[in-house]
C-alpha cells in the first residue's frame, strides 16, 4: 500500500483504489482508476500534458481515470504501509492524525489458511502542515520520488492563504496567557501521540488479518447465521473491534468501495505452536539412527497437532488496572477477555471457550496507597440491574455460564465478595452455575483435580482477572485439552501430555497471561512462574514483588495518560482522564495536602514493604529493616 502526500491531501493506493484524505478537514473521498498495470507513477508523470492527454492516454489501454489534474500536481510519494487502522485526534480544536501499520510478522494461520499479523509498529501521519514531517516513520522509498512539476498557481495561493492565516491567528493572541495555555495543549497532544505510538508499538498486543476473521470464536464461524461472503469488517465480533471508533466516517459512508479500506484490529494476544505427542528419542546423527529417523518421520508427523491460542480483549469498558474497574451501566465489564483454545489434527478443529471479566459490581479502589482497600460505588438497586445486563448478554452469546470466582472469602476482598454473592442470589437465574473458593487457601492441594466439567463457557474472575484467573483458566484449559485428544486417539484414556508438550503448552498460557497482564496492569502477570513451569520457585516470588511495586508505580503516574488516549481511540464519553491540562498540579496537590510525608503516604509504604516481606523472606529468617525505594515526585 503506497502513501503520496501533497499540500492539500494525501493519498492511500491499494491496486487500483485510492482513498484521498483532505489535510483541511480530514474529510475523505474514494476514487479508483489507477491500475497495477498502469503505473501511479506514470500517470504523474504525464499529467504535464493536461487531464485531457491523460484521458485520452487512459483510453487507448481502456483505463478510467478519476483523478483531477490539480490534486495530483504536488503529490510526493513517501512511502509505503502494510494497513490504515484510522484516523484521531485528542482535542476539538486540534489536527487529525492518520493511523498507520509500517511493520508487521506472521503471526501465523487461522484454519483455512488465512494469515494473521501481529503489528510492530504504526506511524501518526499529521494532517497539519505544521507538524513535523519526521512524524511520518514510514518505510521510505529512493530519493527519486519527488516529481519536479511547474509551480502551480492555484497551490501558490493556498499556501500563500495558510501562511497569511496564521500570521493573522498567531497576532491576534490576545495575551501572554493564552499563548502558554496554548503551548501546555501543544505539549500534552505530542505527549498523548507518543502514548498512542508507545501502545501499538511497544506492547506487540494489536493483531489483524486482511482475510480471515480472528474476532470471532470457531464455533460463530460455523454457525448458519455466520455469512462468510459479507466484507470482512461487516463479519467481525464488534466487541473486539478496536478501531471501529477511529474508521467511522468509512463505516458510516455505507460505500462498497470503502470496504478495502476498513481493516479490523484486535487487541489481544494470539500464539500458534506445533506438537508432536512422540515420546523423546535419541535425536543423534549417526549411520545407524539416519535410516531409523527417516523411516519414523512419517510415523512421528502423524503424532502432530497445531494449536493455537487466542485471547481477544473487549473494547467495552477497556482501560488500565486502577483506572477501569467493574462494571458500568450498560453491563460492560473491565478486562473482559474471551480466550479460545484451538487443536487441530488431521482434518479435526477442536475448540474451548473459557472468559475472564472484572467482578460485576459498581466499585473502585480509590486513594494513592499501596494495594487500597476496594469499595462500593453504588447501591443494591443499581447493582443489581447492571450484573442482569451483563449476564443476560454473556448467556445470549455463549450460553449457560460457570461462573468461577477467586476473590478471597477474608481480608480486604471480603467486601467484594460479599456485595457479588449477594447479587449472584438476588438474580436467581438457571443459566448460571456459581462456583467460589478462596484460591489462597484451597488451589495449591487441588491442581490435579478438575474444578467442574466442561458444560457451557465458564466465566473466571479474581479481583484484577490477572494472577489467579490465569492460573485457573490455564489448569481447566489443560484439563479440556487431554479430554480432546483422547477423543481422537492421539492419547491413551489414563494418558497425559507428554513432558516436553507439556512444558510447551504451559508456556503459551504463561505468556498469553503475561501478554493480557501488561494490557491492563503494565507489567507481566504475577504467579506466571507457577502457570509456566507448575511450581513456584525464589526467582518467580522475587519477580512477582518487582511486578507488584511497578504496578504501583505505573498506576500513579503512567496509567492517566494511557487511559485517555485509549478512551479518544475508543470514541468514549469524556472522563476525568480526558482532562489532563492541569494533571501535574492535581497530583501534586493530592500527594502534598497537608505534609510531604503524610499519614497515607507512610501507610503505603508500610504496605509495599509488608507485602514484598511475605513474599521474599521465609519463616524461619527474621526480618531486620525494609525501604520503598520509589519515590513519585515529580
Amino acid at each position: 500500500m503506497d502513501v503520496f502526500r501533497s499540500i492539500c491531501n494525501y493519498v492511500l493506493r491499494w491496486g487500483h483504489h485510492t482513498l484521498w484524505i483532505n489535510r483541511l478537514d480530514g474529510k475523505f473521498t474514494l476514487k479508483e482508476g489507477v491500475s497495477d498495470h498502469f503505473p501511479f507513477k506514470f500517470l504523474l508523470n504525464i499529467m504535464t500534458k493536461g487531464s485531457q492527454a491523460v484521458k485520452q492516454i487512459a483510453s487507448c489501454h481502456d483505463y478510467t481515470v478519476d483523478v483531477d489534474v490539480h490534486d495530483v500536481s504536488d503529490l510526493e510519494h513517501i512511502g509505503s504501509i502494510d494497513a490504515y487502522i484510522g484516523r484521531i485526534r485528542f482535542f476539538h480544536d486540534c489536527s487529525w492524525y492518520l493511523l498507520v501499520v509500517c511493520g508487521k510478522t506472521v503471526v501465523g494461520q487461522l484454519p483455512g489458511g488465512h494469515l494473521i499479523y501481529r503489528i510492530n509498529r504504526v506511524a501518526a501521519l499529521p494532517l497539519s502542515r505544521n507538524n513535523p514531517a519526521q512524524d511520518l516513520q514510514v518505510k521510505y522509498r529512493p530519493s527519486n520520488n519527488r516529481f519536479n512539476r511547474p509551480s502551480d498557481p492555484h497551490k501558490k495561493q493556498i499556501a500563500f492563504s495558510q501562511a497569511w492565516n496564521s500570521l493573522k491567528y498567531g497576532s491576534a493572541l490576545p495575551d501572554k496567557t493564552q499563548r502558554k495555555s496554548l503551548k501546555v495543549k501543544e505539549k500534552l497532544e505530542r505527549r498523548l501521540l507518543e502514548e498512542l505510538c508507545k501502545m501499538f508499538n511497544d506492547s506487540g498486543a494489536f493483531y489483524y488479518s486482511t482475510t480471515g476473521d480472528i474476532t470471532n470464536s470457531m464455533q460463530t464461524l460455523h454457525s448458519p447465521t455466520y455469512d462468510p461472503n459479507l466484507p470482512l469488517w461487516k463479519r467481525v465480533n464488534r466487541r473486539f473491534f478496536w478501531n471501529k471508533f477511529m474508521l467511522k466516517d468509512l463505516i458510516d459512508s455505507k460505500d462498497p468501495e470503502a470496504d478495502i479500506w476498513i481493516t479490523p484490529i484486535m487487541q489481544g494476544f494470539i500464539q500458534i505452536e506445533r506438537f508432536n505427542l512422540t515420546p523423546d528419542h535419541d535425536h543423534s546423527t549417526t549411520p545407524s539412527t539416519v535410516m531409523q529417523d527417516k523411516s519414523s518421520a512419517e510415523e512421528r508427523n502423524k503424532n502432530d497437532f497445531v494449536l493455537l491460542l487466542i485471547a481477544r480483549r473487549s473494547r467495552f469498558r477497556a482501560g488500565t488496572r486502577y483506572k477501569r474497574r467493574g462494571i458500568d451501566k450498560s453491563g460492560a465489564c473491565a478486562n473482559f477477555v474471551e480466550t479460545e483454545q484451538i487443536a487441530t489434527y488431521n482434518n479435526h478443529v477442536l475448540s474451548f471457550i473459557i472468559t475472564r471479566g472484572s467482578v460485576p459490581l459498581f466499585w473502585s479502589q480509590p486513594g494513592i496507597q499501596y494495594r487500597p482497600p476496594p469499595v462500593i460505588d453504588k447501591g443494591q438497586e443499581d447493582t443489581q440491574a447492571a450484573l442482569e445486563k451483563h449476564f443476560t448478554e454473556l448467556v445470549s452469546i455463549y450460553g449457560d455460564l460457570i461462573i468461577i470466582s477467586l476473590i478471597d472469602h477474608v481480608g480486604r476482598e471480603k467486601v467484594i465478595h460479599d456485595a457479588f454473592m449477594k447479587n449472584i442470589i438476588g438474580y436467581n437465574s438457571p443459566n448460571l452455575t456459581f462456583v467460589s473458593f478462596d484460591f489462597h487457601e484451597y488451589w495449591i492441594t487441588s491442581d490435579k483435580t478438575p474444578i467442574c466439567e466442561q458444560t457451557c463457557v465458564m466465566r473466571v474472575n479474581c479481583m484484577d482477572c490477572l494472577d489467579r484467573t490465569n492460573v485457573v483458566q490455564a489448569a481447566i484449559a489443560r484439563v479440556i485439552l487431554e479430554a480432546q485428544l483422547r477423543k481422537l486417539g492421539c492419547l491413551l484414556p489414563e494418558q497425559s501430555l507428554p513432558p516436553c508438550c507439556r512444558l510447551q503448552w504451559q508456556g503459551m498460557w504463561a505468556n498469553c497471561g503475561d501478554a493480557i497482564s501488561r494490557q491492563y496492569a503494565g507489567t507481566d502477570a504475577l504467579k506466571g512462574d507457577y502457570t509456566r513451569t507448575g511450581e513456584r520457585n525464589v526467582k518467580g516470588v522475587m519477580k512477582d514483588g518487582y511486578n507488584s511495586a511497578n504496578r504501583y508505580y505505573l498506576n500513579r503516574f503512567r496509567d492517566t495518560y494511557r487511559q485517555a488516549v485509549i478512551d479518544v481511540m475508543l470514541g468514549n464519553p469524556a472522563t476525568e482522564e480526558s482532562n489532563l491540562l492541569n494533571l501535574k498540579k492535581r497530583i501534586r496537590q493530592q500527594l502534598r495536602k497537608e505534609d510531604e510525608w503524610s499519614a497515607q503516604r507512610e501507610e503505603s509504604a508500610a504496605h509495599v514493604v509488608s507485602h514484598c516481606q511475605r513474599l521474599l523472606i521465609p519463616e524461619d529468617e527474621e526480618h531486620v529493616a525494609g525501604w520503598m525505594l520509589i519515590n513519585p515526585q515529580f
